[in-house]
């Protein structure tokens, strides 16, 4: 989620498109290899679609991430809330292991 937030993703095309790999890697400015990893792993959460070999296609969860409401809450939850939350659990776990 914070890798489709930073490169903003969803934005880079419309919905109700296919478009290539190699094409979303040019408009969103990362490399084809960890984008295909990447969207890939977001598929088995129901977030993007491949219709067919190597394109890529919004669902309804994509098209949400292109709301300004949604893309800020993302921002929030991935590069604000979330280091922070992982350090909370980690300090627990300190302060149960004594």
């Amino acid at each position: 989620m914070k890798a489709i937030s930073y490169y903003n993703i969803s934005n880079c095309f419309a919905p109700g498109e296919a478009v290539s790999y190699a094409q979303l890697s040019d408009s969103c400015g990362l490399d084809i290899k960890p984008l295909k990893h990447l969207l890939r792993h977001a598929m088995t959460m129901r977030i993007f679609a491949e219709p067919t070999k190597d394109t890529v296609a919004h669902t309804a969860a994509s098209k949400l991430m292109r709301e300004p409401n949604c893309i800020a809450w993302l921002e929030q939850g991935t590069q604000d809330l979330w280091p922070s939350s992982v350090m909370v659990s980690k300090t627990i776990w300190i302060f149960k292991s004594r």
